[in-house]
Order: structure tokens, then sequence, then C-alpha cells
């Protein structure tokens, strides 16, 4: 489900003398320095024409923050809850932001340390007392890259 249509949702669990008053406080609300809604446009909008309009004029984000300040001024704290907790999609991407820290840690502690060619056994060096800069690369060529020498240029110049 979109995040426009938990914003739909959510103004369909509002019974319709709610959703007026939802309204009445919409075309008076000024969020950010922006203009409200026109009474007009907001007259005989149904649910899903409020949240165009609202993503509209607001964006989604400031739509959200609208939607709940109006929802506290309409005494609807259940349905500021609802609109609080983070959607399926949103706890997707914290578990693939977590996956993917994990596995840059696990990189860095693992590539931290390496030989240099015949090291004596059990001697480690710290791969910043070798290299100053530390690429990895996607190839697995087996020749000798020289891609990084000139992103160091370019970089430089």
């Amino acid at each position: 489900m979109g995040e426009e249509e938990r914003l739909a949702g959510i103004l369909d669990d509002i019974v319709d003398n709610e959703f007026g008053s939802f309204k009445w406080h919409l075309k008076r609300e000024i969020w950010n320095g922006m203009d409200p809604i026109k009474a007009s446009k907001l007259e005989k909008a149904e649910r899903l024409d409020v949240v165009d309009l609202m993503v509209q004029t607001y964006q989604f984000a400031g739509a959200v923050i609208v939607m709940r300040t109006i929802l506290e001024k309409i005494k609807r704290i259940d349905l500021v809850k609802k609109l609080s907790d983070p959607s399926p999609e949103a706890a997707v991407e914290d578990f693939a932001d977590l996956c993917q820290h994990g596995h840059k840690e696990h990189l860095k502690k693992t590539l931290q340390c390496l030989r240099e060619g015949i090291a004596e056994a059990g001697k480690k060096t710290f791969s910043n007392d070798i290299y100053t800069e530390l690429y990895i690369l996607d190839g697995g060529s087996g020749k000798v890259n020289n891609e990084h020498e000139v992103r160091q240029i370019e970089r430089a110049t």
C-alpha cells in the first residue's frame, strides 16, 4: 500500500460529520507559511480528492503533518497513532539499511588488516599503514586497474 493510500485509509476511518470538521480545519490550516487549501476546492471534495489536494499543496511530508494536526484538533487520537505507525514499506527499508550497515561494518573489520607480500606468521599490517586510500573495485579481471588513479587525478584538479 502506497503512502497516499495510507492517508486515504485514515480519512476513510472518519465518519461524515468528522470529515466535514476535518475539511473545515483544513481550509484554515496554514503550514510552513503556505496558504491553506481554498474552500471552493474542498466544498464537494471526497476523501480521495482531499488527500490529492493535501499532497499537491503541502507535498507528502507536509500533508502528513497537517493531517496529524487536524486529527488532534478533532480529537481522533487513535488515528494520529495510526498515522504515526511506520508503514510496512518503511519497516522493510529500515531492515535493509540495518543489514547494509552490518555488512559494511563486517567488511571494514575484515579488511582492516591484511598480509603484505610474504608476511611472517601472525603478523598483520593495517591497511592504513600501506595505502593512503582504499578502493574496492568490482571487476575481477585479474589485470591492474588504473581507474582509481584517474578518479584521484580528477578530484585533485
